[in-house]
């Protein structure tokens, strides 16, 4: 149930940064942007990630978009509807 999400590029950040999610709610547990940990605190803590359904090709799929700054990483906890 926990999403591990981590960007070790050194100057480029992601935003909208589609992730494919089985269905549920997804809610950010931990993130290293926190001030807690000396980051620069862009990311809401606890912030909750809404679930879009998309469809690739034939398929219809669930994505969370994020925002994943340069350095960091965050934990995504999926909760079920």
């Amino acid at each position: 149930g926990l999403f591990f999400l981590c960007n070790f590029h050194p100057s480029k950040s992601y935003s909208d940064l589609p992730v494919l999610v089985p269905p549920g709610r997804y809610k950010g547990v931990l993130n290293t942007d926190s001030e807690a940990f000396g980051g620069l605190g862009r990311i809401e803590e606890g912030q909750e990630y809404p679930v879009f359904d998309e469809r690739k090709g034939r398929e219809l799929v669930q994505r969370v978009r994020v925002y994943l700054p340069a350095r960091t990483a965050l934990v995504l906890r999926r909760e079920m509807l």
